[in-house]
């Protein structure tokens, strides 16, 4: 038997519980139920129990009738707007509004159709509710904002509500404010041993409706004159605690919103301090408490502690990305004072935890700053080719190229997979464009060219996975501040070519290994007759033809898309995208006469 004092149920809950289990077992099973009941109560009590039963033997039904509202006067009016609240509530789970599903000519889209005059009606009830709240009537407020709430729970259901915007666009009523002034009421109604219990409850039934977190503070704070004061905070804290801790972490969506109000109530109650305490105990599950604890740290302008609760988050914290985001963030702390050989190791933990082409080029910055940049690009770029290392193919090649590790990314490129390119994953994403523009020796007069739009892709910011949670928990990747000064990939890179210039033989076997690939992935890509394959195919093979045009002549460049074409005559789609692109190419186009750039097959003649 568990000790009553932890969980005091309202008379109302109480009978619902005892429904349910009576429900649920029969006769001879509650008779032994009762008599493990009896050997755990006093004589004394049991004597009691027996006494009033046997009184409530001869009561009539109407003397045992409950009343439907246990915590309202009998009689009150207010009962009469509970009815309304419940009704109205009903009627739209019911569909009473909603008549069909269809477009709607003037908003170019479709939507629910029906009588939309439930709003209205909702409006006046959430109007009184605020009504009775304000004036103390909290067990009447409670009431009837507890059904007009539930419903905006059925926002995404087909067949409840109405209108040409969603529900809560449809009323005049600050949703969130109401919900704010619902759990205020749950939580001011509530006795003290069983208001933790009920609040998260409520809490976490109501976590769809509204667009804003409302958590304790929120609570507490009298944000409008009449707003009655949450009494017995500090008693009301270490039960609030107790149970938020015991929120299991795989409960999905409930999880997270559980860990906030936490770490809120931890906050509340022991500042700074009581979040280092959560951080350390919890921290390896619970990798958020480490972010709020150094979040805090850095709003009281207490830097050198941030970066020590950083250095031990980091240390700490098993998920990936969070052990990566609090790296970051110990980066730009360091950073800002000067640290520059703590930036670069918070740099280098990031990048182990969670490779990223942002958090190479912070490694590589980091370096440069402190004049290590050959030896830490090389040691992190051993790390690529770790059959357990965690990042794609296109990464491990800019960690490889920059760190002078040329032959190694060229035979990830020449291994790479043929019907995989175009994808910014591939490792021809970046090796390809690597390979030409060394082979042409130049990089700032190609503006303009096919060329040149390949090698920019190589700084356009990553369009990969972004874990969502961080999001959510509103860790973004610049938080404010000092940050590092990053250069670009192509500076980084063009800067390693530079102090190691290939040979006229090294530039000649650099256009043979494109040459080679475009063929391979043309034969791979064309023939599933898939119109990214077509443009893939087509961009690559003018690339290589302006590659041509630099190192030898334009003529050469065109004669290559000549071959290519009557190599792959039966695609005419390839066809027809090279000429354009070629028709574009501020290296080839002077060549291609007019009658080319209108469709017919390119002609040289010899």
């Amino acid at each position: 038997m568990t000790d009553g004092k932890d969980h005091q149920p309202t008379i109302a809950t109480f009978l619902d519980l005892l429904e349910h289990q009576l429900q649920e077992r029969d006769y001879d099973t509650l008779l032994e139920i009762l008599g493990v009941v009896a050997e755990h109560i006093s004589p004394e009590q049991r004597y009691d129990v027996l006494v009033a039963i046997n009184e409530l033997s001869t009561a009539t039904s109407h003397d045992l009738e409950m009343p439907r509202y246990p915590e309202i006067e009998p009689g009150s009016p207010g009962i009469e707007l509970i009815e309304a609240s419940e009704a109205l509530a009903q009627k739209l789970e019911n569909g009473h509004f909603y008549t069909g599903w269809g477009w709607d000519e003037e908003r170019q889209e479709e939507r629910a159709w029906g009588d939309e005059r439930w709003a209205h009606e909702m409006d006046e009830l959430f109007g009184r509710a605020a009504t009775m709240y304000l004036s103390g009537g909290l067990e009447l407020a409670l009431r009837v904002y507890g059904p007009l709430l539930n419903t905006f729970k059925h926002t995404g259901r087909i067949g409840v509500f109405c209108g040409g915007v969603p529900p809560a666009q449809m009323i005049q009523t600050n949703l969130n404010e109401a919900k704010r002034r619902f759990l205020r009421c749950v939580y001011l109604v509530t006795e003290l041993n069983g208001r933790p219990q009920r609040l998260l409850q409520e809490m976490e039934a109501l976590r769809q409706v509204g667009d804003e977190d409302v958590g304790l503070v929120a609570l507490a704070e009298a944000a409008f004159h009449g707003d009655p004061e949450l009494s017995d905070l500090e008693a009301f804290l270490p039960g609030w605690i107790e149970l938020l801790q015991n929120v299991s972490n795989e409960q999905k969506g409930w999880g997270r919103e559980a860990r906030r109000l936490l770490r809120e109530a931890v906050e509340i109650q022991g500042g700074v301090d009581g979040l280092g305490e959560l951080a350390r105990l919890k921290g390896q599950d619970h990798p958020e408490a480490f972010h709020e604890w150094v979040g805090l740290l850095v709003r009281q302008e207490r830097t050198v502690d941030a970066i020590n609760a950083a250095r031990e988050g980091v240390e700490k914290i098993s998920d990936p990305a969070y052990k990566a985001r609090m790296a970051d963030r110990l980066g730009l702390l360091a950073h800002r004072q000067n640290n520059y050989e703590l930036a670069l190791e918070a740099a280098c933990a990031g990048w182990r935890a969670l490779p990223t082409t942002t958090r190479l080029l912070t490694v590589a910055s980091a370096a440069d700053a402190t004049e290590m940049l050959g030896s830490v690009l090389s040691r992190e770029a051993g790390r690529v080719l770790d059959k357990d290392w965690n990042c794609t193919p296109a990464l491990a090649c800019r960690a490889l190229l920059l760190a002078g590790r040329h032959d190694e990314a060229v035979e990830c490129f020449q291994n790479s997979d043929e019907g995989g390119w175009g994808r910014p994953e591939n490792a021809g994403a970046v090796v390809f464009p690597y390979l030409l523009l060394v082979a042409t020796n130049s990089w700032e007069s190609m503006n303009g060219s096919i060329l040149w739009n390949l090698w920019s892709e190589l700084d356009m910011p990553e369009t990969g996975y972004f874990d969502r949670r961080l999001l959510l928990d509103q860790l973004f990747a610049k938080e404010g501040g000092d940050t590092l000064d990053e250069r670009s990939y192509t500076e980084f890179l063009i800067k390693n070519v530079d102090q190691h210039p290939a040979s006229t033989a090294d530039r000649a076997n650099m256009l043979a290994m494109a040459q080679d690939k475009v063929l391979r992935v043309a034969r791979e890509l064309l023939q599933s007759q898939h119109r990214r394959g077509q443009s893939v195919c087509a961009e690559i093979a003018a690339a290589v033809a302006e590659t041509i045009a630099v190192m030898e002549s334009p003529k050469k460049g065109i004669e290559y898309t000549l071959k290519l074409e009557r190599e792959f005559q039966q695609y005419g789609a390839f066809s027809e995208e090279l000429r354009t692109l070629l028709s574009h190419s501020p290296l080839l186009s002077q060549l291609i006469p007019e009658s080319g750039r209108e469709g017919p097959t390119l002609v040289l003649v010899k």
